[in-house]
């Protein structure tokens, strides 16, 4: 998931938490992003997460754990408001 990793470089303040980004990274096991950055774009578009203040990193990273069947750890209400389901 490379767009968190960036989020989280960017924000890093010295070459030490640099370094523990990157090496985090690194040793991540990865998996395939293809066509999931599309399907976040039109799955956001279609529900309009655009206006219920939803970006599309976050829409990308829902996306992602779905089509892994993951588990999605986060305390972004935004985030955790289009993840659970709707009854």
């Amino acid at each position: 998931m490379e767009c968190v990793f960036v989020e989280l470089q960017k924000k890093t303040k010295t070459a030490r938490e640099q370094s523990i980004i990157l090496e985090y990274w690194h040793n991540l096991p990865k998996r395939s992003e293809s066509g999931l950055w599309v399907e976040a774009g039109n799955v956001s578009a279609s529900n309009t997460w655009h206006a219920k203040g939803v970006g599309l990193i976050d829409a990308f990273l829902l996306c992602f754990v779905r089509a892994y069947e993951l588990q999605l750890w986060t305390l972004d209400k935004k985030l955790i408001s289009i993840a659970e389901p709707q009854e």
